[in-house]
């Protein structure tokens, strides 16, 4: 990753097309976005108090290109690295403390699907530390796929499904520094839970959220705004007639990325197993078809909700930005198959000069 061209660290789908071409396994590969992440992003001293107010985009655009950030930043950049490369990740929102005390700001890190099995993430306090406002460099692995165990006595999420905990603690045992508690009568299949919770519109999934937070107790001021600001959100969505139709759209565009990796993923493979044309033209036309749909939908869209118009322009922003990918694998495809089969044997070596 320190050999990676500065031309391929501008964007994130770089980053993760880069990854792809140079690691195999999803191990090194996530290995491979932490060490980038952790290593090439600097904690912003200066806004740790104060950040500015950025959708997810912004945030993942200003990162990279000032290099800086606080831990919103971090867990971000991360996370839409790894879920280009086709694994799983979430961030997580909570707070933290060290050495026995709560620390004054709230936090985030990742949480990610590898191999099957959910695994911790915090690029941020990998990174370095900051003593008398002054960010120190110093790459940390503790915070790489920890266990759930150790991870729980400094991280706590406000919602206690992400705790990966089979007896979820409360925000008063936390304090106490209580390893398990009574909060779930019996054992608690969190694996389950965020399989039900991917299944949820978006409205179901602040209602749960809610549901889990106000559970584990109100606590400190950063648990209540959080548990504020989903309230917010769930009146919001009440009162918003387009959020089905965006609910529809982020689901087509996170399917048709997911099915444009596997295309990549095939063409980076030299298209084997060899497939019949129209089956390979399939692998690239459907995922095109769903970017379409969602490119065209957006422009349909007239009325959206003060409190959600920074999402919509995020959201419109990323689907427009992401057409010269699609067009370049359509494209790719398209070539291909217009070939002769003698023409098709070099097609990859032409390619690749």
């Amino acid at each position: 990753m320190n050999e990676i061209p500065k031309a391929d660290e501008t964007t994130t789908a770089k980053i993760a097309n880069y990854i792809n071409q140079n690691f195999t396994s999803d191990e090194d590969k996530i290995r491979a976005a932490f060490y980038w992440t952790a290593s090439k992003i600097s904690y912003d001293v200066d806004n740790m108090y104060e950040p500015k107010k950025q959708t997810i985009a912004e945030k993942i655009e200003s990162a990279l290109k000032t290099r800086k950030g606080v831990c919103m930043h971090y867990s971000e950049v991360f996370s839409d690295i790894v879920n280009k490369l086709g694994i799983k990740t979430y961030v997580v929102n909570g707070y933290t403390k060290q050495f026995g005390k709560i620390a004054r700001l709230s936090h985030t890190w990742n949480i990610s699907k590898l191999n099957g099995k959910w695994c911790f993430f915090d690029v941020t306090w990998a990174s370095g530390y900051v003593k008398d406002m002054v960010f120190y460099k110093n790459l940390n692995n503790i915070y790489y796929n920890p266990t759930p165990t150790e991870f729980l006595k400094t991280h706590m999420p406000f919602d206690y499904m992400w705790q990966l905990n089979q007896n979820p603690i409360t925000n008063d045992d936390f304090y106490k520094d209580v390893a398990e508690s009574n909060l779930i009568a019996n054992q608690y299949d969190f694996n389950a839970e965020i399989t039900q919770y991917e299944s949820l519109t978006e409205p179901e999934k602040l209602q749960k959220k809610a549901e889990r937070i106000e559970r584990a107790g109100l606590k400190n001021e950063f648990i209540k705004d959080e548990y504020n600001l989903i309230k917010k959100n769930l009146e919001s969505y009440k009162n918003n007639s387009s959020i089905p139709t965006l609910e529809l759209i982020v689901k087509e565009y996170n399917e048709a990325n997911k099915l444009l990796n596997e295309f990549i993923h095939y063409r980076n493979s030299r298209f084997t197993p060899m497939l019949a044309d129209d089956e390979i033209k399939k692998k690239v036309q459907i995922p095109y078809d769903k970017w379409q749909f969602c490119h065209d939908e957006l422009a349909k869209i007239v009325n959206v909700s003060k409190e959600n118009q920074a999402n919509f322009i995020s959201l419109k922003k990323t689907v427009a930005t992401a057409q010269k990918r699609f067009d370049e694998q359509l494209n790719f495809a398209n070539d291909y198959l217009s070939k002769s089969p003698s023409e098709r044997a070099s097609f990859f070596l032409v390619k690749r000069k």
